[in-house]
C-alpha cells in the first residue's frame, strides 16, 4: 500500500500508518511512486526511532518474495513479527509499603 509521508524518509524506515480503522506498522520500501494519484495517498501517522531496515534485508526480502512468488508484504511480515521490539519498554508501576497497617 502507498502512503504520503511529510518528509522524504530512507528506505527500510519503520512507519506508523492507517489501515482499515487501525494503525498498523509499515516499512518504507524503495521505488518511484510515479503513476499513483496524490490525492488518493493518505498520509503516514508518524516514522518511529528504531533503526532502518538495511539494504541487504530489504534486497532479501524481495528475493524471496520474488523466488517464492509470495507477496512483498507476506515476507515483510515474516521479518517484522515481532513489532512491539521496535518500541520502548512500557513503564512499570511499583509500590513499596511505607510502614505499619493501620
Amino acid at each position: 500500500y502507498d502512503y504520503r509521508a511529510p518528509a522524504p524518509l530512507p528506505p527500510g524506515t519503520f512507519v506508523e500508518a492507517p489501515f482499515g480503522g487501525r494503525i498498523v506498522l509499515g516499512v518504507v520500501w524503495p521505488g518511484e511512486a510515479d503513476g499513483l494519484d496524490a490525492g488518493r495517498i493518505r498520509p503516514i501517522n508518524r516514522a518511529l526511532g528504531a533503526p532502518p531496515l538495511g539494504a541487504r534485508v530489504i534486497d532479501f526480502v524481495g528475493w524471496v518474495a520474488a523466488y517464492t512468488m509470495f507477496p512483498l508484504g507476506a515476507v515483510l511480515r515474516l521479518v517484522i513479527r515481532s513489532g512491539d521490539a521496535l518500541y520502548p519498554p512500557k513503564g512499570v508501576a511499583a509500590y513499596e509499603i511505607a510502614g505499619a497497617a493501620p
